[in-house]
């Protein structure tokens, strides 16, 4: 009789199969994330490019991947390196190894002439909304309508009957800290009064006024780090496109085109300056802080050099988009910052 060996039915061992991972990656125009199946060799780039190209942003080397920082401090975030494998930077950094958050990484300056793609701009326009929301992007009652404005010409059209105050205020984004203040209301009635300016403007139009006008407030596109200066005293360091600044009793600011070089040693972070007098050394929470601080002001700068070096920033290009003639003053008690501060 013949030797009979009895096989288990076949089953498949894919060896690749076992280095593979998926990734949630969180974006802002839907409530939904977005699933990538990656493996442990693919680069934050690829993501990124897989993500942009899944919701239509045609334009990917403007935005970047954020994690929760593990350990950190409350909501914490951090850029992915888009050059090196994601799997062991989310292992070692991140809070969540499962979950990012596409986002704006770099800033423009010019207005939107450096937005070629219905997509990017769109994005931009929503990461600057949320920015607003959360006091990212600082900015007066009166400019905060001015801003709820424009997004509610983007995003629902020419003034309609039905845009009660009571239908507009669920909907209208206005910084967090004014809705805390019990200032929805007059706000949301604010923009109503001025709606009919925007009369016949275009969603795209009205979406590169928002983003032109968010340009030309404090806070724009800031990265922002707590530190020392070399007397002990507390500043804050802001990183973007544009340079440097620290915000202090008096600040200062440090374009890149004054630096010579940025350094990082350990905890240490210097800023030497063409003019050797206005050299400057800071004092960071620690040494993982200050390399990523320098890796920062790096991309920053490259992506400034690249894109943003010849080109005229609006601030100078356009008319200030704050100075409105048929602003009602009358209303100015109503939407005074001393309400909310």
């Amino acid at each position: 009789m013949p030797f009979k060996l009895k096989l288990k039915k076949s089953r498949h061992y894919n060896v690749m199969s076992k280095s593979l991972f998926v990734i949630s990656v969180d974006h802002l125009d839907s409530s939904t994330k977005i699933d990538c199946t990656l493996s442990s060799e693919s680069t934050g780039q690829e993501c990124l490019e897989n993500v942009c190209q899944r919701i239509s942003i045609g334009q990917p080397e403007f935005f970047g991947l954020r994690y929760e920082v593990k350990g950190g401090s409350s909501g914490e975030m951090r850029w992915v390196d888009l050059d090196r494998p994601i799997s062991r930077q989310l292992e070692k950094f991140s809070a969540n190894v499962k979950v990012l958050y596409l986002r704006v990484m770099y800033y423009v300056l010019s207005g939107v002439s450096l937005i070629s793609d219905e997509g990017t701009r769109n994005y931009y326009f929503l990461q600057l909304k949320h920015d607003v929301v959360e006091g990212r992007i600082n900015c007066d009652p009166k400019q905060a309508v001015i801003l709820a404005n424009y997004s509610r010409q983007a995003e629902y059209g020419n003034h309609q009957d039905r845009h009660t105050v009571d239908y507009l205020k669920t909907l209208l984004s206005f910084p967090q800290e004014m809705i805390m203040a019990n200032l929805l209301e007059r706000l949301t009635e604010e923009v109503i009064h001025q709606a009919y300016e925007l009369h016949n403007v275009t969603q795209g139009a009205a979406e590169s006024l928002y983003i032109s006008a968010c340009q030309q407030l404090d806070g724009y596109g800031q990265e922002t780090f707590a530190a020392k200066d070399e007397n002990g005293a507390d500043v804050t360091l802001g990183i973007s496109v544009s340079g440097i600044i620290v915000a202090s009793e008096s600040n200062k600011f440090y374009p890149w085109r004054d630096i010579k070089n940025v350094l990082n040693h350990k905890k240490y972070f210097n800023i030497e300056c063409s003019d050797a007098n206005e050299n400057v050394r800071f004092t960071v929470s620690d040494s993982t802080t200050g390399s990523y601080i320098w890796r920062l002001c790096a991309l920053q700068h490259r992506f400034f050099a690249r894109f943003e070096k010849n080109q005229t920033q609006a601030s100078q290009l356009n008319l200030n988009l704050f100075q409105h003639e048929n602003l009602n003053d009358s209303r100015d008690d109503l939407l005074s910052e001393s309400q909310y501060q």
